[in-house]
């Protein structure tokens, strides 16, 4: 048999294995060998309230680990928030640069000038028959690039050939086909609150001959290159 010093030796030796286990914050460890212990060793006061000081510590530290848990939730809680406050910020700066962007194109449009063609007859044609027309307007200048540039940025229209928009932006548009120029049209009545459509054959001869069947908008004479 043991000696009973030599027992209480070994008994206070494990205490204070214990002991430094949890001053080193290895409570963990500590409350298994205390549990390990108990199974083996009889329970005595001071076992008793070392376990109950180590579960103590173990819970607080489980309270400590929880509440930064809460706060670490908290704080991506709001950096989720921040997150989403600049996206909509962002959202509404891209949305204002487009309509921006769309109301300069629209302007382009605005600009078009139409003048009042009055109704009555001209003399049309090489053999200058006369013909009747009645009133209408028609635009002061051919549709320039810019502003059938604006219809296709604005609408998507597939159409590459109009002309360069940086360089030949008020030249007339060109390389539209007849489609092309009915959708443009069809375009700008929409924007512009109003018919536009293209000119019959009739309007678009008396516009540019005038009434006393010129052959050309500024009189008889052919265009000298200038």
């Amino acid at each position: 048999l043991a000696h009973p010093e030599v027992h209480r030796r070994d008994e206070r030796g494990r205490h204070e294995a214990a002991a430094a286990e949890f001053r080193d914050g290895q409570a963990a460890q500590a409350a298994k060998r205390l549990e390990q212990f108990l199974q083996t060793q009889r329970s005595d006061g001071d076992i008793g309230a070392l376990l109950s000081e180590v579960n103590a510590r173990l819970a607080e530290e489980e309270r400590k680990r929880q509440e930064a848990e809460r706060h670490r939730q908290e704080a991506e809680r709001y950096r989720q928030e921040a997150e989403r406050h600049r996206q909509e910020a962002e959202r509404h700066r891209k949305e204002a640069e487009e309509r921006k962007r769309q109301e300069e194109l629209l302007q382009r449009l605005r600009a078009m000038e139409f003048v009042c063609v009055p109704a009555g007859e001209f003399l049309m044609g090489d053999d200058k028959h006369r013909v009747i027309v009645t009133e209408f307007s028609i635009g002061q200048s051919p549709v320039t690039i810019a502003q059938f540039d604006a219809f296709v940025r604005l609408t998507g229209y597939r159409q590459t050939n109009a002309g360069d928009v940086e360089t030949q932006a008020n030249h007339p548009v060109v390389g539209v086909s007849w489609n092309d120029a009915v959708a443009f049209c069809a375009w700008a009545s929409k924007v512009l609150g109003k018919t536009v459509r293209l000119p019959t054959e009739e309007e678009w001869e008396k516009a540019a001959r005038g009434t006393d069947g010129r052959e050309y908008p500024w009189g008889n004479e052919p265009p000298d290159g200038t």
